[in-house]
């Protein structure tokens, strides 16, 4: 998994390069999943294929897990890709990198800032997919791609805040233990909230979507997004998107923290 010449740092030289590719085949595959639901008008397109909508059941009108895991298969394809991130470059890099750096908290730092940098890849990435083809298939017109534009951003926003908490946490997992150990616990805890919240009673799942990180990454839950979709209903929650991306971005932060005291205290030699 290691790379000649790569020297860590912020740039994106020091990204892995098939860390990126496969970050954009995951994209790809985001941008497939028109081609699986099936397409209708735009706002239906954006709502199912980047916020979401397959967890909420009400939206779909069943509760289908197979459909349900598929809709974030492309999203846990990325997290696996990079599960290793932090892990992996300390063993590339920490009998030069560190000292290069000034230290290790410098070091961790920038590694966070790497992953940062590799979801925003993606999440941009996997939005302009979508975009493309629905242009494709649909032939969808200037005028409301430009109308869809606030959703999209919306959706990038959020699902950029979740997948930078779940990238985190893996990461910090896999200091301390295998990497698929790592991966299967935070997929499975964030697949396991998404199908519990979708299989119980729509008031049940209301009082819940704000207290669970992985409900209120999912932007469909969110009213305002739905109704900028044109999917105006009585199924999603009347919450602040704003606040819950605020929410994820400050979880993210905390894990950073925790990610960077964690290799301080790591024994490198």
């Amino acid at each position: 998994m290691s790379r000649k010449g790569d020297k860590g740092g912020l740039s994106l030289v020091g990204l892995r390069r098939n860390a990126l590719l496969g970050l954009l085949v995951c994209a790809l595959l985001r941008g497939a999943l028109l081609l699986w639901i099936g397409i209708g008008d735009p706002g239906t397109c954006v709502l199912f294929a980047l916020a979401g909508g397959a967890l909420v059941p009400r939206l779909i009108g069943s509760f289908e897990p197979f459909v349900q895991v598929m809709s974030v298969a492309p999203d846990l394809l990325a997290l696996f890709q990079l599960s290793d991130y932090v892990p992996s470059a300390l063993e590339r890099e920490s009998s030069f990198a560190l000292p290069r750096v000034g230290g290790r908290r410098l070091w961790a730092g920038e590694k966070c800032l790497q992953l940062a940098a590799c979801v925003a890849i993606y999440e941009t990435a996997s939005a302009s997919a979508v975009l493309a083809m629905m242009v494709f298939l649909s032939g969808a017109a200037p005028a409301v791609l430009a109308a869809l534009l606030l959703p999209v951003l919306q959706c990038v926003l959020l699902d950029f805040a979740l997948l930078l908490a779940l990238l985190l946490c893996v990461n910090l997992l896999a200091l301390g233990r295998e990497t698929i150990v790592a991966f299967a616990t935070v997929a499975g805890v964030h697949v396991a909230a998404l199908l519990a919240l979708a299989a119980v009673p729509g008031d049940v799942a209301k009082s819940l979507v704000c207290w669970l990180p992985s409900a209120r990454g999912v932007p469909a839950w969110h009213l305002s997004l739905c109704e900028l979709c044109g999917n105006a209903s009585d199924v999603a929650v009347d919450m602040s998107l704003a606040v819950s991306a605020a929410v994820l971005l400050a979880l993210s932060a905390a894990l950073a923290l925790a990610l960077i005291r964690l290799v301080r205290g790591t024994d490198l030699i």
